[in-house]
């Protein structure tokens, strides 16, 4: 893909969740970041304070089970409640080190400022210094997560500035208080575009607009790319079983993956699992790193999936619960059907099959979507395939 590009350098501004914690944030914002600076931009993220009570990140893996599991399993909430009461001191520890992580990834890979946004103080002399602002990728337009600012739909600059790369709602439906700002706001973008099917249906009946289903911005990046991400002293994992939830692993599906496991003797390894001590404390690179090296992967996670097809990892995806009535796969079940692995959900698995997934349609598939992904990026930013 060649881009026509102008000789000056011109400034964009990627507004998306921030934070020290998400395997999947963080790569995501990396992989937008460097997407546009490969069409001759330079790139930085700004830093979101949102000043709203609700829950302002993404797929949060530290916070999730207990709050997500306290109306659907009381005694099991209290037990995990009082394991982390009785632990606390070396839960702490373990959460300094796996923050520490996070952000020493962000200070190697991403080009944060040190500019904050407010719904209360925006320097506006600042941000006339960019000449875009990208909001995405990730749950930017989740209510639950974004608490239905406008900072994450780019009111406070002028329109033909504004871009949405495949953000997220997260949710099939936005409440009604919401509805009336979730439509101006996007009506408002000049250019727009989202992560999943659910998210162009809901454009559409906010807006009336078509809205095209762009692929995340980690799918942007080729294998060898993120490869260059790995830190070098990180050892080649072997004979592994990679599991990473962000929901509820019933005890079901805990023996299901331990049947998987018995089947070539492979090592579980835990990665959002804090009793499993050294997994979870485990950045964005090494996150990746385990991925790539695990003979089979278990998941609810997207991101996780989406890494799983990069690196052609065999990888099994378990349905999440849904959290408020409302269903988390819409993004999941995207990302399968664009890619004709819809098989590879549990409950539509043939287990003669757990470690064998045919990936020789896959790379033709996101060459194409790749390519369409980045014409969207390189029109919204005013420049021109030649």
């Amino acid at each position: 893909m060649n881009f026509e590009r102008s000789g000056i350098v011109k400034k964009v501004a990627i507004i998306t969740l921030n934070g020290y914690f998400n395997h999947g944030n963080r790569l995501q914002n990396y992989a937008l970041q460097q997407a546009i600076e490969s069409l001759g931009f330079s790139v930085e993220t700004l830093i979101v304070r949102n000043e709203t009570p609700q829950q302002s990140v993404g797929e949060s893996e530290g916070q999730k089970s207990a709050q997500i599991s306290v109306n659907i399993n009381l005694v099991k909430s209290l037990r995990i409640w009082l394991w982390k009461i009785r632990n606390r001191r070396n839960l702490a520890n373990l959460n300094n080190e796996r923050t520490a992580l996070f952000k020493k990834f962000t200070s190697d890979f991403i080009h944060e400022s040190s500019i904050t946004v407010s719904e209360k103080s925006i320097d506006e002399t600042y941000c006339a210094n960019f000449d875009f602002f990208v909001t995405g990728s990730d749950q930017v337009w989740n209510p639950m997560y974004s608490g239905g600012s406008g900072l994450y739909f780019l009111y406070f600059v002028p329109p033909h500035k504004r871009i949405a790369y495949a953000p997220s709602f997260g949710v099939s439906r936005i409440p009604d208080p919401l509805q009336k700002n979730y439509r101006r706001w996007i009506s408002e973008i000049e250019h727009i575009s989202v992560r999943e099917n659910d998210g162009a249906r809901i454009c559409k009946e906010l807006t009336g607009k078509d809205v095209p289903v762009v692929l995340d911005p980690t799918m942007l990046l080729s294998a060898d790319d993120w490869q260059k991400i790995i830190y070098k002293q990180m050892p080649v994992q072997q004979g592994i079983l990679l599991t990473y939830f962000l929901g509820e692993v019933s005890v079901e599906y805990r023996k299901i993956i331990q049947n998987f496991a018995n089947l070539r003797n492979l090592k579980i390894v835990n990665l959002s699992d804090i009793k499993d001590k050294k997994a979870y404390v485990s950045g964005p690179s090494q996150f990746v790193g385990l991925i790539r090296d695990a003979q089979l992967f278990c998941t609810d996670s997207f991101h996780g999936t989406v890494f799983s097809i990069i690196f052609h990892t065999p990888f099994v995806v378990f349905k999440r619960s849904a959290i408020h009535g409302s269903s988390m796969f819409s993004r999941l079940e995207t990302l399968l059907k664009t890619f004709d692995l819809e098989h590879r959900v549990f409950e539509n698995l043939d287990i003669e099959d757990v470690f064998h997934v045919d990936f020789g349609h896959v790379d033709d598939i996101l060459a194409i979507q790749k390519k369409a992904s980045y014409q969207f990026l390189a029109e919204s930013l005013g420049i021109e395939e030649n």
